[in-house]
């Protein structure tokens, strides 16, 4: 009988030994949580337990917690000492380390952390840090292009974009060149490079410049030259979803391959910009410019680009975009439609 009251004794402790030293949150309605204190924040103690993983316990919830290995300890004063954390017959806490013993309360402890983890003060500094660094986004891109318009063949291209980005500015550097061939003979020769900068001087309201140079033998265009300046608004300013509007000022200049004339026009310069992430898997973006001359607003550029994004074969850094876009010209050379349209499948590398 003897042996076996012990041999059950041994088992309970054992089955118990890994609670005999352990760190306890007594909370208001009187329970006792046992587990590790792997933090303390201002609003919730994370405790880690063996019966239910990580616990979330709200501060207004605990009236007393006790450790039993050190613990780094910041009170409401800003000093921190690293000790172990035990209850006093009056309520308060003291913490005793080897440099010193504070006798302290549980409103008084701000945050708290494990010796092995990194101070969350140092850790909020260099996210907001991050926050603030300006970060390059870039990529490269070919296109499987089917046109119709003043081309209406297939086509490929490529595209480079790269975006610099920080929280008060961006600057974008793209450019892109398409060529085609049919039955032997080129049909596509384009040519469209560009600059972007924008600097925001309040949450939602900054400025921009841009300047884009434009090449295409086959819409009758040597070299067409479109720059601009005026106000940018950031209508939507989340993490997920952003749509910024710019208007201002801008000078087009347009040099033909045939006689006609050059020309230089003042205009209206409406860029309207939407990139929303909808899920892990979607994005979504368009652009659209909208150029018309001052002396003549029936004389008038517009291009519009909506794609959708969506990873391949869920790569982070291969992506698929799908999309459309269309270009109008007003007042085309002799000979030229009005509207290109093209219909794109895109294949992304992003870094």
């Amino acid at each position: 009988m003897k042996r076996s009251i012990i041999a059950i004794s041994g088992i309970s402790l054992g089955f118990l030994s890994p609670f005999l030293h352990a760190d306890t949150v007594i909370t208001s309605d009187g329970a006792k949580l046992v587990g590790k204190i792997k933090a303390i924040s201002e609003s919730s103690i994370t405790l880690e337990t063996q019966y239910a993983g990580n616990l979330e316990v709200k501060r207004e919830n605990i009236v007393s917690f006790t450790t039993d290995e050190p613990l780094n300890v910041r009170l409401d004063g800003g000093s921190t000492v690293a000790g172990t954390v035990s209850k006093m017959e009056d309520g308060s806490l003291a913490v005793d380390g080897q440099d010193a013993n504070v006798v302290t309360s549980v409103k008084s402890v701000t945050e708290a952390w494990q010796p092995a983890d990194k101070d969350p003060a140092i850790v909020r500094i260099e996210l907001e840090n991050a926050k603030l660094a300006r970060h390059w986004k870039n990529s490269i891109s070919v296109d499987f292009l089917k046109k119709t318009g003043n081309t209406d063949r297939e086509t490929i291209g490529a595209y480079i974009d790269s975006v610099m980005e920080g929280p008060n500015d961006t600057l974008n550097l793209y450019g892109h060149y398409i060529y085609g061939k049919e039955n032997g003979e080129k049909t596509d020769d384009e040519t469209i490079g560009g600059v972007r900068y924008s600097n925001y001087f309040y949450k939602y309201l900054g400025w921009y410049v841009r300047t884009e140079l434009e090449r295409d033998p086959f819409e009758d265009i040597r070299i067409r030259s479109t720059s601009g300046a005026g106000l940018s608004l950031r209508v939507i300013n989340e993490e997920l979803h952003k749509t910024v509007v710019n208007l201002g000022i801008a000078y087009r200049y347009e040099s033909y391959t045939t006689n006609a004339d050059d020309e230089g026009k003042v205009g209206l310069d409406v860029v309207i910009t939407d990139d929303w992430t909808i899920t892990s898997w979607l994005r979504e973006s368009t652009k659209i410019e909208f150029v018309p001359a001052f002396d003549d607003f029936n004389d008038y550029l517009l291009r519009q680009d909506t794609g959708f994004e969506m990873p391949l074969a869920m790569s982070k850094v291969w992506m698929v975009r799908l999309g459309i876009s269309n270009d109008y010209n007003n007042r085309p050379q002799p000979g030229r439609e009005h509207l290109d349209t093209t219909y794109y499948a895109r294949l992304m590398l992003k870094w």
